[in-house]
């Protein structure tokens, strides 16, 4: 058995009760799980520890300017240069999509890291995409950074593609050259082909 009891103060303790609770969670639905299967229980712990582990459905609207997209996703700091000028929406209407957050645990340059998610039946996701993930899910940028390889831009002659990811506290929304290497604690956000 591990030390979480022992560790865990009471505050948080009663403060992670007032979250389920607001979500509509009661006493007989934790009741349940603890008595549901290993595999619902392993699930379970698997997306307290590591967020989105493997996939998650989003829903992008595709019509909804960029800059109202950036401020639904509460950001700390903006990049001045995410602009509807430097990466215009290509797509529109609404879209449920499913994305996968891919790690390749090794420094990958730009061309390299596409083509890997291309094997791996994914595509790169947009900013629009990325934008909509970080609304979804606003603290996994917070554990590591996570890139959009599918959309990109020129900015002072060089090419950039977004990023979201954590500085101190704040959650930022920034931009990364495609000239050097991204490393290795970095995610890719990926869409499944099959929705396409």
């Amino acid at each position: 058995m591990g030390k979480l009891i022992t560790e865990t103060p009471y505050s948080e303790i009663t403060a992670t009760m007032e979250l389920l609770d607001s979500f509509g969670v009661s006493r007989e639905d934790l009741t349940r799980f603890r008595k549901a299967s290993w595999e619902l229980k392993t699930r379970v712990a698997g997306l307290i520890i590591h967020g989105v582990s493997h996939s998650a459905t989003i829903s992008v609207d595709y019509n909804m300017p960029l800059k109202a997209m950036i401020v639904s996703g509460l950001y700390d700091w903006v990049n001045k240069n995410i602009t509807e000028e430097h990466f215009p929406i290509a797509e529109s209407g609404v879209a449920n999509i499913t994305v996968e957050l891919v790690q390749f645990g090794r420094k990958i340059l730009f061309d390299d890291a596409v083509a890997e998610l291309r094997r791996r039946d994914l595509r790169p996701a947009t900013l629009a995409e990325l934008l909509a993930f970080g609304n979804a899910f606003p603290m996994e940028q917070c554990r590591y950074p996570i890139v959009a390889l599918g959309s990109d831009a020129i900015v002072d002659r060089l090419r950039y593609v977004a990023f979201i990811s954590k500085e101190g506290s704040d959650r930022v929304l920034d931009l990364e050259s495609t000239f050097g290497y991204f490393f290795g604690n970095a995610r890719f956000l990926a869409v499944c082909n099959k929705d396409l």
